[in-house]
């Protein structure tokens, strides 16, 4: 599993559970291709560590811990759901949240395409370490805020004074049984795009045609709806009416 877009695409994701070697190059790139060969070109056909302009270095994998319930977004499942998020949303300067961050590839990926920050809420002290260490290998730390905490307690603590995020990712782990609640809080929150990642769960999964804002209004009357099925992935999106 590996970045697909940005400054830091080609870095491989290091997972025991992840299958796929598939690596997707950014949209942006696919046009010049023909034109020119670059040094993130050379690392991503050679694998071999080196500098793009900004001064970050390419190909050092990013960590993951086998840790149990763990489920690392497949590389082809990322790659759908990023050019679905390049078609509405613009990511420089982006403030972004990773819930349920697991090794923070996701997090990570919307750095690496332009994310001015990123807040990682993980309860694993093995991914949290992790994440650590990958921020210092990319040279990021100042853009990363790492949260040690269970989600729903950081959602109850925090809530709305969190302030605005233009992007809000979720990936609950296998079995996930909260799923009603943990949208609740989220809608409590101040954010543009809303992601829940998450498997065919029908056990506590909510239906998002029913849920409904804290006034109790459907949630469809204020945010656009997308969902998107990735093999076993599954992705809902809220994208927030102007």
């Amino acid at each position: 599993m590996r970045i697909i877009g940005g400054k830091f695409r080609s870095r491989k994701v290091h997972s025991s559970t992840e299958t796929s070697n598939y690596v997707a190059k950014p949209k942006t790139e696919l046009s010049n291709l023909n034109s020119k060969t670059s040094q993130e070109d050379q690392a991503y056909k050679s694998g071999k560590p080196v500098r793009n302009e900004s001064g970050v270095p390419l190909g050092r994998p990013i960590r993951s811990g086998n840790v149990s319930g763990y489920r690392p977004t497949t590389d082809r499942a990322r790659e759908t759901l990023f050019n679905v998020l390049n078609n509405i949303i613009d990511f420089d300067q982006a403030r972004c949240l990773d819930l349920f961050a697991g090794s923070g590839a996701i997090g990570f990926e919307l750095l690496s395409r332009g994310a001015d920050s990123c807040d990682f809420v993980e309860n694993s002290h093995k991914q949290i370490s992790n994440i650590q260490k990958t921020a210092d290998e990319l040279g990021c730390n100042r853009q990363v805020n790492i949260i040690n905490e269970n989600v729903i307690g950081f959602l109850k603590r925090s809530g709305s004074g969190l302030g605005f995020y233009d992007i809000i990712f979720a990936d609950p782990p296998y079995g996930y049984e909260f799923y009603n609640e943990l949208m609740q809080f989220a809608l409590g929150m101040n954010f543009g795009i809303f992601v829940l990642e998450h498997a065919d769960e029908r056990a506590g999964m909510f239906n998002v045609t029913e849920l409904k804002n804290e006034p109790g209004k459907p949630v469809r009357n204020d945010f656009d709806i997308i969902e998107k099925n990735v093999g076993m992935t599954n992705f809902t999106i809220l994208i927030k009416k102007d």
